[in-house]
């Protein structure tokens, strides 16, 4: 791999023809400099090959600010009947103080919740072992602060985690369009179900 002065940091590039050749060369280039690049293509398997070699973008700025959501998430509780709640207390604590080695085991997949019990995240991801170029995931120094939880601007709860693990909000808009319910049935059963949802949490 060449030399990189990073000429083009801070840069946004459309590359259409990204998947292979020349335009593949180029989105690599330019990627390599340190510009943020959008690759268009006729086939999705190459995009995404190229995809997997250059560096990420984070999210946009909206009227929010910059704001991400993750894909994956969970919500750890405490459950009222649990006979050992201490027990299930100090595992919690132990998770987070092993945030580290949750990092490492998951090749950088799991980033801690506390930035604290990993404090050398941002070197890290400036060059990362597991990254293609080393720097790719650089992008994901600040992510700890632009990614938002599911109950935002609130916290998050084991009522949103089940709605969100159930995909309550997919089922409604999915029997819209497929033409099975009309917007109003269909925000009325969603509607229904989440209070199910919390109605079952309030007992546990």
């Amino acid at each position: 791999m060449t030399a990189s002065s990073r000429r083009l940091e801070g840069r946004v590039a459309i590359v259409t023809g990204a998947g292979q050749g020349i335009g593949e060369a180029i989105a690599r280039g330019y990627a390599r400099e340190g510009a943020k690049v959008i690759i268009t293509g006729r086939t999705m398997s190459k995009l995404a090959d190229v995809a997997g070699k250059i560096r990420l973008c984070p999210p946009l700025l909206g009227s929010a600010g910059v704001l991400g959501f993750p894909h994956v998430t969970n919500c750890s509780a405490v459950w009222t009947f649990a006979q050992n709640q201490d027990g299930a207390r100090k595992f919690l604590a132990d998770l987070i103080d092993h945030s580290r080695t949750t990092y490492e085991k998951s090749a950088g997949c799991n980033f801690p919740i506390y930035q604290k019990t990993l404090p050398d995240l941002v070197v890290r991801l400036e060059n990362d072992a597991h990254g293609e170029p080393p720097y790719k995931y650089k992008e994901l120094k600040d992510a700890l602060y632009w990614t938002r939880n599911l109950g935002f601007p609130g916290f998050a709860n084991p009522v949103g985690m089940e709605a969100f693990n159930t995909f309550v909000i997919p089922r409604m808009f999915a029997s819209v369009v497929t033409g099975r319910a009309s917007p109003e049935d269909a925000a009325q059963a969603a509607d229904a179900e989440v209070t199910r949802i919390a109605d079952k949490w309030k007992q546990v």
